[in-house]
């Protein structure tokens, strides 16, 4: 912890020393978000830095070093060129999910219907409102969740008609698409504690982490029009696996799509 006041260049070369363990663009983020400084100004700079924005600087990566997240340290993610708020105890949006949003752009025409399914923080939903000019509706059990991404998506100018609903329970209608970021992580698996600071029913879902993407797959079916598509993010390995359920619920053209990664991250079918 740092406790003189510096400049902003002599901290940040200190900080980093201080803090090895974080990567480049996490330990930047926190830095330059804490006191408001460019990466420019973090870097180069003979600005001083005030006891006030030291002290700030300090707790929050006080918070990171006890396992927070930096999104909600930052109160702010990045999600296909759009930036969302994000709130303690809702889910935070991740890169790998824009391999699903890309997915489902192609798939799609102007003005088609879609559910997504666990919102969480409405990034999936307001980038298909605003990048594929969707007509989406968007469901969560979490009232904080739905609260939060109706935020987001006001902020961001997208008319989305939001649910509290478990999965299917409180849904009407059909759709075009239905999409969905399940929790697919077996439970008891070891995490880095940033992720585990997040809601733990965002995360885990049983023994093999396949018991809600079973439920989507067999309850999309009722709520997708003839030809339907259902797209559903699934972790890495679970391939195989998500294949079997699908093929076993007669969905067809089951096919799976890789993220920037490489990891086949997208499972798609229809109905």
């Amino acid at each position: 912890m740092r406790e003189a006041a510096e400049t902003a260049g002599e901290l940040y070369k200190a900080m980093r020393l201080a803090y090895p363990h974080l990567s480049s663009e996490e330990f930047d983020t926190l830095f330059n978000t804490s006191l408001s400084l460019s990466y420019g100004e973090a870097v180069f700079s003979e600005r001083k830095i005030s006891p006030d924005m030291l002290k700030k600087l300090n707790a929050n990566f006080a918070r990171r070093s006890a396992g927070t997240a930096v999104e909600y340290i930052t109160g702010s993610v990045e999600f296909m060129g759009l930036t969302l708020d994000v709130d303690e105890g809702v889910f935070v949006a991740k890169n790998s999910s824009e391999a699903l949003v890309e997915r489902l752009l192609e798939r799609s025409s102007a003005g088609m219907t879609m559910l997504d399914v666990g919102t969480g923080c409405g990034n999936i939903a307001i980038a298909a409102s605003k990048l594929g000019k969707l007509s989406v509706t968007a469901c969560d059990i979490n009232p904080a969740a739905l609260s939060l991404a109706a935020k987001n998506a006001a902020k961001l100018g997208e008319d989305i008609k939001f649910l509290q609903s478990d999965l299917f329970s409180e849904v009407e209608g059909r759709f075009d698409i239905i999409a969905s970021n399940p929790p697919y992580i077996p439970n008891g698996c070891q995490l880095d504690q940033a992720v585990l600071s997040q809601p733990s029913d965002s995360l885990f879902s049983g023994a093999d982490g396949l018991d809600c993407i079973r439920k989507l797959v067999a309850e999309s079916f009722a709520h997708l029009n003839a030809g339907g598509c259902l797209l559903i993010e699934i972790g890495a390995g679970q391939k195989q696996a998500v294949s079997e359920i699908l093929y076993a619920r007669a969905w067809k053209n089951v096919r799976f799509h890789k993220d920037l990664s490489g990891v086949l991250r997208v499972a798609e079918a229809s109905c």
